[in-house]
């Protein structure tokens, strides 16, 4: 006796969701725009980018490294360099936020 009752109110439970979706859509998330800089700053800050470098440095280097970007506000690029891990000219090509953000499998080269 009660079915027709609770496909009733999953159907209007259906249409209250989606009508908040298209509200969400129009209202909050239209016009948003990334910036890109800042976007760019925080990535490479995080220290969970160590997880990167540390099957090539080891874990011990790469704890140092998360530790120093924590401490001393650096991004992974310059504790790397800082720290004498990585040469200037190569921390580009290991820290490429592009190639490692995009998924898929990653080119152990």
């Amino acid at each position: 006796m009660g079915f027709p009752l609770i496909a009733y109110d999953l159907i209007q439970a259906v249409e209250i969701l989606a009508n908040t979706c298209q509200n969400l859509a129009l209202k909050c998330v239209r016009g948003i725009t990334v910036n890109v800089e800042k976007a760019r700053r925080i990535a490479e800050s995080s220290p969970a980018l160590v997880t990167v470098v540390a099957p090539k440095i080891g874990y011990d280097k790469a704890a140092k490294i998360a530790k120093k970007m924590l401490t001393e506000s650096k991004t992974i690029k310059q504790a790397l360099i800082e720290e004498g891990v990585v040469k200037p000219e190569e921390v580009d090509k290991i820290i490429d936020l592009l190639r490692i953000t995009k998924g898929g499998l990653i080119d152990k080269t």
